[in-house]
């Protein structure tokens, strides 16, 4: 009878624990929406390290002293390679924006370091959930969004992004193409409404659309800022502007 009754007492005790244990992981993985109203709690699950030689967890601008932004209508493979030849300058960053209804979306080289056009400089975003963009997303209809854009847009199965990134979520529609929400970012208000995805991805959804293309050239010493730009006098036929922001 002692044995019979160990044996039941456990039994109950490994039911128990087994119970707990579910209990735990359906509400680890339930997912909720977003209360629109209300402060928004983000969960951490699913967050994972964004990978960049950059550190800028204050959001302070990336480039502190001298930035030249080139703007052009046009772009073309070409232009970067005269610009890297210049010896003074160090790297380009080249984007593609366009203005739509839900925001400002911005392609850019996901096999390069994700530095995002704001405030007149460039910045590492602060990532909120998920993952920055990386190379193995150059192909990829991926796209990461701003905490604006992300508490205020669904995905396919109802649920706002912001706080339920982690949760297995499904595809957001844009102009008729499946995009996978892999980030969100913010930090700064000039890109808390934006959406970021790889650049070639970008000119195919709205290649009919009317674009602007920025370069954003970083260089080697500040005190080449003349040189830089008898240089690029050479070339300005290319371009439809050029501005210096200097700190």
């Amino acid at each position: 009878m002692i044995k019979r009754k160990k044996i039941l007492l456990f039994s109950i005790m490994i039911g128990t624990l087994i119970l707990a244990v579910s209990a735990v992981f359906i509400g680890i993985h339930k997912t909720g929406t977003v209360n629109h109203g209300g402060e928004v709690t983000l969960k951490t699950h699913g967050m994972t390290t964004a990978k960049s030689s950059y550190t800028n967890q204050n959001m302070k601008p990336l480039v502190n002293n001298t930035i030249i932004r080139i703007t052009s209508t046009l772009y073309d493979q070409e232009i970067i390679a005269k610009l890297m030849k210049i010896k003074e300058i160090k790297d380009v960053y080249v984007y593609v924006m366009v203005q739509t209804e839900k925001g400002e979306f911005i392609g850019v080289n996901p096999t390069k370091d994700i530095l995002i056009p704001a405030d007149s400089t460039l910045i590492v975003p602060q990532l909120i959930e998920g993952r920055l963009l990386s190379a193995e997303d150059a192909n990829e209809k991926a796209m990461i969004v701003g905490s604006v854009f992300a508490k205020n847009n669904t995905t396919e199965d109802g649920y706002a992004i912001l706080g339920t990134l982690g949760y297995h979520p499904k595809p957001l529609q844009l102009e008729g193409n499946d995009m996978q929400v892999v980030g969100v970012v913010g930090g700064t208000s000039s890109i808390e409404n934006t959406v970021i995805l790889p650049f070639d991805i970008l000119e195919k959804i709205y290649k009919d659309e009317d674009k602007k293309y920025e370069l954003y050239v970083t260089l080697v010493k500040d005190e080449d800022i003349d040189k830089t730009l008898q240089e690029l006098a050479k070339l300005n036929g290319d371009f439809v502007d050029i501005e210096i922001y200097q700190k």
